[in-house]
């Protein structure tokens, strides 16, 4: 599976891949933790598919100058199953 995340590209600061390992659709509560350097951002998005979706900072720490330090975000995503 990593092998398969590295060869997904993205657009922006970083990429979160999710698999459903299952064969049928499912849509399940996601949780990410992310770290960042000083200065790299001051708030996160979630794109899916290019579009923007709902996401929850579920806990974090800032660096002095406002910007994210880490971060665990939250989120529903829709997730095909593997065929």
């Amino acid at each position: 599976m990593r092998d398969l995340a590295r060869r997904m590209s993205s657009e922006g600061l970083g990429q979160i891949t999710v698999f459903n390992p299952l064969s049928w659709t499912r849509t399940s509560w996601i949780e990410a933790h992310i770290s960042l350097s000083q200065g790299q951002a001051h708030a996160i998005n979630i794109r899916i598919n290019g579009g923007m979706i709902p996401a929850t900072l579920v806990s974090g720490s800032r660096y002095p100058d406002g910007s994210l330090h880490d971060a665990t975000l939250g989120f529903y995503a829709t997730l095909p199953g593997l065929t």
